[in-house]
């Protein structure tokens, strides 16, 4: 299969979540509106890593009576410590869509059974490649899948008890999870793309079900790309780690600017854009990329995306400020 450009695979990305929409609103789930990544909507994290964080006072409040979907844009900071090393790869990228359903813990099976239904209609992925990983002590989840799914893509205690586990920043509430594999090439090894989680409160019981679905390693699989973040309209900068460090600070800063948010020294979220900055005011001058390359990258990027406000001079200007 020959690789998509990263252009022609934003647009895979961009047609994927619009497909995502119009497959749960026929299935009447609710739409939820996303929030800004750096909008302080969950007090407990500096940037929204994940759908669950906008949906946190709906679970707090037991706000959730039917099945909900959401779109969110995405930032996990964890790559910054590692920057500069010559040999960390990004295989995640910091800023990323996550595709979200949450509902009453009684939506169980019909969140298992809507979950693959929704991937069965991914380009590229069936039955034959697919498998959901369970551990036998989860019970009820065990049963909904078995319920709801083909026998054969069920694969029960295969992964330590721990892998199972997933904490979600809620008091006294924890999750257990279903994990979601897709093989693509058979030569390779299987690479999660989504989860299923029942949400249990310590005194409560089970609360909620949610999935997670990875929409840019569905697409890293089925279209045959390099790296997640190549589904990011940026041109590539070259191939080494350094270069990919580039492409994913380029990617999370462009999309922090687009926020409104600027590097200062006054706030969390303000002083975490402040180094990306400088991480990249860094690598630029040790690949010797110069403005004008990096220039050249946020325009592509603005327009690729749609994105109204043009934000690269002010960027590029910060940039080089980091000196």
């Amino acid at each position: 299969m020959a690789q998509l450009s990263k252009q022609q695979a934003h647009k895979c990305l961009e047609q994927a979540c619009s497909q995502f929409r119009t497959f749960f609103e026929g299935k009447n789930y609710q739409h939820r509106k996303s929030a800004l990544m750096s909008s302080g909507i969950d007090p407990t994290v500096r940037f929204v890593g994940s759908h669950m964080n906008t949906l946190k006072a709906d679970m707090n409040n037991r706000d959730i009576h039917s099945p909900i979907y959401i779109v969110q844009p995405c930032l996990k900071t964890k790559n910054i410590s590692s920057y500069e090393d010559p040999h960390f790869y990004p295989r995640y990228g910091s800023y990323y869509m996550s595709l979200g359903l949450l509902a009453p813990a009684n939506c169980l099976e019909q969140i298992c059974l809507d979950t693959h239904e929704y991937l069965l209609s991914c380009k590229s992925i069936h039955d034959q490649n697919i498998s959901y990983l369970v551990s036998s002590s989860d019970t009820e989840m065990l049963t909904a899948l078995k319920r709801s799914l083909p026998k054969g893509i069920i694969h029960v205690d295969t992964l330590p008890e721990h892998k199972y586990d997933h904490q979600y920043g809620i008091n006294r509430v924890s999750g257990r999870v279903i994990r979601v594999m897709l093989q693509n090439d058979s030569d390779k090894e299987a690479e999660m793309i989504a989860v299923i989680a029942l949400l249990t409160h310590e005194e409560e019981g089970h609360l909620f079900t949610e999935a997670t679905i990875g929409i840019a390693s569905i697409l890293k699989l089925t279209e045959n790309l390099s790296n997640v973040m190549d589904v990011y309209p940026l041109s590539p900068l070259g191939n080494s780690c350094l270069h990919l460090q580039v492409e994913d600070i380029l990617v999370a800063t462009i999309e922090l600017y687009q926020e409104g948010l600027r590097p200062s020294n006054k706030h969390n979220r303000n002083r975490i854009l402040k180094k990306y900055i400088k991480h990249l005011f860094a690598l630029c001058e040790k690949l010797q990329l110069t403005p004008e390359s990096i220039k050249n990258r946020i325009v592509e990027y603005e327009a690729s995306t749609g994105q109204q406000e043009t934000i690269s001079a002010t960027l590029i200007e910060d940039l080089f400020k980091a000196k």
